[in-house]
């Protein structure tokens, strides 16, 4: 839509000579009542004087048709009427006058495209405009003043404004510390450090035609370190029933602020700012009046007597996304109108906190998105030099997690309901990139955290059985305790490693958008479950297997049932498995199987690994066994990602009490064979070998009765 140039302004006295004036629009001059504030007068002139415009006196101009239906501009009670339908003839647009219980047939009427509420402030209290907020899904604003002269004065900014010679674009984040300019072509330069004087020529004398701020505030101020802006709008700060109080107030011409409390701190109006549209990416800047604290501080009536003719503010306590600042500046320098860019912000905060906190104070009006679109088949790729690349997700809204098929780590997506945006911040040439489905890959990784977590509960268990059953041990025998104190120092670590990793897949699933630390992530606890296993395993075959291990796997966990199985192996006596379970049920059940005559043959875990051994009838002086071993997942699948397990075994001279055979190796072959050169000086006796696999936080532990028929030597038969 074309609008015309405005050059200047003229002086009315009242409310019929402003209604008389509407039509000199069309010669480029905006009316404007005369305030009854000589101070406030000027102060306009000076604001109108920085936007271009020049004082002339009255004339006549013919009035100018109307044709624009869809986009409106609504009146609210009477008191600002013939402004706002001077502003919607003067922009070509339909007219809606409307009383306070009429605004829900504006609002469900699907035939509008925007909406551009005007009331004295009274009506737009924060909770008012939470409820436009959640029932407008178009763009929308609203613009309100103190009086009726105040209304003329927003009006003529916003007019102004189409032609003011401000160019300048910024960021200025006090919460990272940085400020980003925007170049020459457009495009943000790389962040630096701000320092405090360097806040102060920016906000009080650099002129900007849209600066962001993003800082901690509250309550109609905003703290920017070195300059605090306060949203006082008259002398002094007054509660709600008038009477002042002691609070903010300007003496002599100088402003004090409650919030100030160092005279190097400059004190500021939120419309001292230099800037035709300001950005208050703070909490809760929206403060109308009688808002937080009940008193007559106002954002919007300080900006409305000051310089911008446009803002964007929140209406509640909130975390701003650092790439927020970004993506706005980025949107508005390619044109794309302030409702839209605010409909955009609150499209990405619906999907990450479920509201619409942003607000614009101004026009919504304005040309809408270069919208890119990626095919869900082909995955085309929109290129693009802006630093922004908005989206229409169409195909992948019904997609859970989405993420970028390109591996650079400075190019990020921003998801909301039904909009996305692919952001480089710094500038480096032509962005080009696409989207992928990650649902199924987030479902993946979730699960296997959540193993992770609850094998570390075992985990923990079976140290703390290690330290109770080895107590003497640990305090006797030399690097038992430092064994034992590494095995739980890395238990700790992935515990931290898991509960991060949940929190970011948490985070990834309320943003819709995958993130690639993720893929670190499982590396990195991927490593740590390997390490813990090697160092249990140590401890086993140096220290465990010397003791009754049985007891560590089943240590705290209670009987509860009992069966009968095969025969034993060696003995053929009649097997007994028992079914052991967690007081707690915190831990998976564990099962003993029992020999009457040879003992403990094995203790497993449900959910873990059981290994099934193919022992030969006898060992062989001089001779090589091969031992076949399969191990054999039972009802679930072990974790994903751990490949490899380790495997420990000793086989134990029972006529000489010395070890045969020791073993720990790194096993990811399943079946597996193993190979013991048995020695000739075997005793012939009844030996016992001993395997333990620990794969994933799981740990099996199998036991055998191995004999030995040596031949009879002649000092054998001496005696």
């Amino acid at each position: 839509m074309q609008y015309p140039a405005y050059y200047d302004f003229t002086l009315v006295k009242d409310i019929k000579s402003y209604q008389d004036a509407t039509s000199l629009t069309r010669e480029g001059t905006i009316p404007l009542i005369i305030p009854f504030e000589d101070k406030r007068l000027a102060k306009w002139k000076e604001v109108l004087a920085w936007y271009g415009l020049s004082t002339v006196e009255y004339r006549e101009v013919m009035e100018q048709d109307l044709s624009d239906q869809r986009n409106i501009v609504i009146s609210i009670g009477e008191a600002f009427s013939v402004p706002a339908r001077f502003y919607a003839d003067a922009n070509n647009r339909a007219f809606l006058h409307i009383q306070d219980g009429e605004i829900d047939d504006v609002v469900n009427n699907q035939a509008y495209e925007s909406l551009l509420f005007i009331a004295p402030s009274e009506y737009f209290t924060i909770s008012r405009i939470r409820e436009l907020a959640r029932g407008i899904d178009i763009p929308w604003g609203f613009i309100t003043a103190q009086d009726l002269p105040g209304i003329t004065f927003v009006i003529a900014k916003l007019l102004a404004g189409r032609s003011s010679p401000h160019r300048n674009c910024g960021i200025i984040d006090l919460i990272s510390n940085t400020e980003q300019q925007a170049n020459i072509n457009g495009r943000l330069n790389v962040p630096t450090i701000i320092d405090c004087n360097r806040i102060q020529s920016l906000v009080i004398e650099r002129n900007w035609h849209t600066i962001i701020l993003r800082a901690h505030g509250e309550a109609a101020h905003v703290n920017l370190n070195s300059v605090v802006l306060c949203g006082l709008v008259n002398e002094v700060e007054r509660v709600i029933t008038g009477e002042p109080i002691d609070g903010c107030r300007i003496n002599s011409g100088i402003r004090q602020c409650k919030r100030v409390h160092s005279k190097d701190t400059h004190i500021i109006s939120f419309g001292d700012i230099k800037a035709l549209h300001l950005f208050v990416y703070s909490c809760l800047s929206l403060a109308v009046n009688n808002g937080l604290y009940p008193s007559n501080l106002s954002t919007i009536h300080s900006i409305g007597e000051g310089y911008p003719r446009m803002a964007v503010i929140t209406d509640r306590v909130l975390h701003i996304h650092p790439l927020d600042p970004i993506i706005v500046l980025d949107l508005c320098r390619q044109e794309i109108g302030f409702g839209e860019v605010v409909q955009f912000e609150n499209d990405l905060a619906l999907r990450r906190i479920n509201c619409r906190p942003y607000v614009l104070f101004g026009d919504p009006l304005g040309s809408t998105p270069r919208w890119a679109t990626i095919d869900y088949a082909s995955k085309k790729r929109p290129g693009s030099v802006n630093t922004v690349i908005p989206l229409h997700l169409k195909e992948w809204s019904d997609v859970e997690i989405i993420g970028l098929d390109n591996s650079d780590s400075e190019i990020y997506l921003m998801r909301g309901r039904d909009k996305a945006a692919i952001i480089r911040p710094v500038a480096r040439g032509k962005t080009s990139t696409g989207i992928i489905d990650k649902t199924d890959m987030w479902h993946m990784y979730t699960e296997w955290f959540k193993k992770i977590g609850k094998r570390l509960q075992r985990a923990a268990s079976i140290e703390r059985a290690i330290s109770i059953l080895y107590k003497l041990q640990e305090h006797s025998i030399p690097g038992f305790q430092d064994m034992l104190r590494n095995i739980s120092k890395v238990r700790v670590m992935l515990e931290e490693g898991v509960q991060e990793s949940l929190q970011i897949c948490e985070f990834v699933r309320r943003e819709g958008v995958w993130n690639n630390s993720l893929d670190l992530w499982v590396n990195l606890c991927t490593l740590k479950v390997s390490l813990w296993d090697h160092q249990l395993a140590s401890l086993i075959l140096n220290h465990l297997f010397a003791g009754d291990l049985q007891d560590t796997l089943t240590h705290s966990f209670i009987f509860t049932a009992r069966s009968e199985s095969l025969d034993c192996h060696y003995c053929r006596s009649p097997l007994t498995t028992l079914r052991l379970v967690d007081p707690l049920e915190c831990q998976p059940d564990q099962y003993v199987v029992k020999c009457p005559s040879c003992g403990v043959q094995e203790v497993w875990e449900y959910g873990g690994e059981r290994i099934l051994v193919d022992l030969p009838p006898s060992l062989c002086p001089t001779y090589t066994s091969k031992i076949n071993l399969c191990f054999s997942t039972s009802q679930t699948q072990p974790l994903q990602y751990i490949r490899d397990g380790v495997l420990i075994v000793e086989l134990v001279d029972k006529g000489n009490n010395n070890v045969l055979f020791r073993l720990q190796e790194r096993v990811n072959s399943n079946p597996y064979t193993l190979v013991i050169d048995v020695p000739a000086e075997i005793t012939s006796e009844l030996h016992t070998i001993k395997l333990a696999w620990i794969h994933g936080l799981f740990v099996t532990y199998l036991r055998r009765r191995w004999p030995s028929y040596g031949p009879l030597t002649q000092s054998e038969n001496s005696y």
